[in-house]
This record gives structure tokens, sequence and C-alpha cells, in this order.
């Protein structure tokens, strides 16, 4: 396989739900993404124990979900998601406490060979 890098060309602005979600659950994000299917976010910040997933979103919907993470209270740093293929295009990233969406990003993917 060749080796083939995506950069995140940029994060939508992260949005939070009522209920769970407060300013402290967020992401930072930037970096490079290997074509080997690992995705790496620098920080995820939660206010309790959780969950990332990641979804399909080269259509601008939400698609179908591949993979998630625990997440620690607190600052999760270098986080390392593997999703079992190089995604089609844009993923979803979605922090979820007690069943419950506390804050989302769109992470745009692009090419960097381009």
């Amino acid at each position: 396989m060749f080796d083939k890098k995506w950069i995140y060309a940029s994060a939508a602005a992260v949005m939070t739900t009522a209920g769970v979600a407060t300013a402290d659950t967020y992401f930072g994000l930037t970096g490079v993404m290997e074509e080997d299917s690992s995705l790496m976010i620098e920080t995820v910040t939660a206010d309790s124990a959780g969950v990332l997933e990641i979804y399909d979103y080269h259509t601008g919907e939400r698609g179908e979900l591949l993979a998630t993470e625990p997440l620690n209270a607190g600052a999760n740093n270098d986080v390392l998601v593997d999703l079992g293929a190089a995604p089609r295009g844009d993923v979803l990233a979605v922090v979820m406490i007690d069943g419950e969406m506390a804050a989302m990003a769109e992470i745009e993917l692009e090419d960097d060979d381009m």
C-alpha cells in the first residue's frame, strides 16, 4: 500500500448539547492522519468518563459508526483511534457521556498530495 497522508483541513466549531454538556467537554484538533486508518486527536477534554465515537461523514450526514475509544474524565491527550480502514472522506467525532451527546466536531480531511 502506498504511503498517503490526510491533513485535518479544518475542524468545525465544537457544538454541545443541553444536559450533560458544559464548556468543559471539547476537542483540540490538529494534525495528520496516516492512510493506515489511525486517527490521532490531540486532546479530548470531558466532564466525566465517556466514549469517543467516530462516524463516517463523507456525505455531510452522520453515517456508519467507524470506531469508539473510551475517555477518562478530564484531559485525554493523544487519543489514537483505530478506524479499521481508511475513511472515504470527512469524519464526525462525538463525545458521549452517560448516553448523552456532550460535544461533536466535524473533521474535514484533505489529501495533502493534491
